[in-house]
């Protein structure tokens, strides 16, 4: 004598629509919406010895929101490309386009506030802060102008007394100096991962950058 199966009854198939509805697809989902961020919001750089920046040490993997979804701001951390080594680099940011800065012509240092009379204002170059050309700003509207590459005869572009329009906004960064918006790959809001001589190091993980600074001003 053969078994005979009867089909599912109606409630049991909406029973088991029901069941995917209310646990399958918000997994999917955000699944989904993870993946879209990771690809397209959100980035991973790892640190190296070589990429180390305060407050984040080698071993880090930080977390970065690209942008334009984040806009750097002063004190703020970043991830960049250098433009001569094509090398993911992370620095802090001192100061905004637009911003002035301070060199000191004895020691050959910039910086972002006056320390001493004898100093010299430069203002940080932007798409909509143009700057005149003079001897303090030289050397740095030079670098700027060869990392550019618009112009076709640098020298002469900068003469004494000529207003530069640059095609960018650039940033100054504590080790690096000025770093133009296209290099920058975005903001670096958290660690998620950190190994310190083979140990996990609990402390760090999915920890903020603000909560790494007040970590290192305990230690």
């Amino acid at each position: 004598m053969s078994a005979t199966y009867a089909d599912p009854s109606p409630s049991n198939r909406r029973n088991t629509v029901r069941k995917f509805r209310v646990y399958l697809l918000p997994f999917l989902l955000t699944l989904l919406l993870a993946l879209l961020a990771h690809l397209f919001v959100v980035t991973q750089v790892s640190v190296s010895p070589r990429t180390v920046c305060h407050p984040l040490q080698a071993g880090d993997r930080v977390l970065v929101v690209r942008t334009p979804f984040a806009t750097p701001q002063r004190g703020d951390l970043i991830a960049f490309t250098h433009p001569q080594t094509d090398e993911v680099c992370l620095a802090a940011v001192e100061a905004l386009a637009g911003d002035s800065l301070w060199l000191d012509s004895a020691r050959l240092e910039v910086s972002t506030y006056r320390s001493h009379p004898r100093e010299e204002g430069l203002v940080l170059p932007g798409i909509h802060e143009p700057v005149d050309v003079d001897t303090t700003n030289l050397s740095l509207l030079h670098y700027i102008l060869e990392s550019e590459k618009t112009m076709a005869d640098t020298t002469e572009t900068l003469a004494m007394g000529r207003r530069i329009h640059v095609s960018d906004d650039y940033f100054w960064t504590e080790v690096y100096g000025p770093v133009a918006r296209r290099d920058i790959i975005g903001v670096c809001v958290a660690t998620s991962f950190s190994r310190q001589d083979g140990r996990m190091q609990w402390n760090r993980c999915f920890a903020s950058i603000a909560t790494l600074k007040r970590l290192a001003a305990l230690q």
